[in-house]
């Protein structure tokens, strides 16, 4: 029997890159996802793959008067301090703990941040509405004709998974503490990315995603950075069968990692992938920590799959995972099920600002 993942807070992934940090970071206490321009455009943004020069977005074109949801984070200091009232927490605030820092200085910029993005688009000629990304509704979000995500990549990605076919326009509100690099444009930007929106001056780019099947069954929304094939103790080994291609392997390892373009420069370049052009339609595979026996060859570590391509995976263990986008999300694997992961036919329309990287703070 599948069910969605529940009570665990922690990956098994070694070894995660920002932006599956992030995702793990800034989630609200306890809580488990549910199932559920004109001008030139930006080509490059901080943390950002590149995009190839073909590439051709499509213009947005708003109607008169737009829909729109803010989509934003809850601070750590929010989370632990100002609403769950954690005691070991606020003590280690209240005397400046090195752990905690930072909570209080990120948990103002947070507070700056959403204070200048509401009060921005109050004032545009919009139908505004407002959810902290833990209290999205199950399921796809409808009737609007953009969302506007507050935070860093994990709460984008979290606002992704009730997206279909609504663009998405992703805010860096505090690029101190988060690389954000699906997140196009920062605070300091907000007023004239507004303009441009109501002006048809965006543009919409398309980002491929992942989806995942189990049984035949299709579980969870499309995964737009990474899909993790693992144990479900981060100290044991992940046995399974691998086949790629009509080629069938036995291997034991820490796990796999499969990868969108947008996802390249996260947990699966850590583990020593690629970094992809995001208008890559491929999938990326990773094997982590490959066991190799003396005079034993694999064929299936790492590589490139085409669009049409179907990974395939038989857990030979009794207590297997399968986490999309991070540690939130995920269904067990076991003895006998038939795991299939491939690129999804919903891709993420994703808004572009025109070119901001020569406004982009340095730091």
């Amino acid at each position: 029997m599948l069910l969605a993942h529940e009570g665990k807070r922690s990956s098994p992934a070694s070894g995660s890159a920002l932006s599956q940090c992030e995702a793990s970071n800034d989630v609200s206490l306890g809580r488990i996802d549910k199932e559920h321009k004109s001008g030139q455009s930006l080509s490059l943004v901080i943390g950002q793959p590149p995009m190839s020069p073909s590439r051709m977005n499509s213009t947005l074109q708003p109607p008169s008067h737009p829909r729109v949801l803010l989509v934003y984070k809850h601070s750590l200091y929010q989370l632990y301090v100002q609403e769950h009232h954690d005691e070991r927490i606020t003590e280690l605030v209240s005397r400046d703990d090195v752990s905690v820092a930072s909570l209080r200085g990120a948990h103002r910029r947070q507070k700056a941040a959403l204070e200048r993005v509401t009060m921005a688009l109050k004032r545009a000629p919009i139908a505004l509405s407002m959810s902290y990304r833990g209290e999205l509704p199950a399921g796809e979000l409808s009737e609007l004709d953009l969302v506007v995500v507050l935070g860093g990549d994990g709460t984008l990605l979290e606002a992704s998974h009730h997206v279909s076919n609504i663009p998405i326009l992703g805010i860096n509100s505090d690029p101190q503490t988060s690389v954000g690099s699906l997140c196009s444009v920062s605070v300091e930007q907000v007023e004239e990315v507004v303009e441009s929106y109501l002006s048809g001056k965006l543009e919409v780019q398309e980002l491929t995603r992942l989806q995942l099947t189990v049984n035949d069954q299709l579980l969870g929304p499309p995964v737009l950075n990474d899909i993790l094939f693992t144990h479900e103790c981060p100290a044991a080994t992940s046995s399974y069968l691998l086949s790629i291609r009509g080629r069938e392997e036995s291997q034991k390892s820490s796990g796999v990692w499969f990868s969108t373009a947008a996802g390249s420069t996260a947990a699966i370049h850590s583990a020593g992938g690629q970094i992809m052009a995001l208008d890559d339609r491929r999938m990326q595979y990773w094997v982590r920590e490959l066991y190799v026996s003396p005079g034993r060859a694999f064929e299936h570590y790492s590589g490139l799959l085409e669009p049409d391509e179907v990974v395939s995976i038989i857990p030979k263990m009794r207590t297997g995972w399968v986490y999309l986008d991070g540690p939130h999300l995920g269904f067990p694997a076991s003895f006998g099920d038939r795991i299939a992961i491939t690129t999804s036919n919903s891709p993420l329309r994703r808004v572009q600002a025109q070119d901001w990287s020569r406004k982009l703070p340095v730091s």
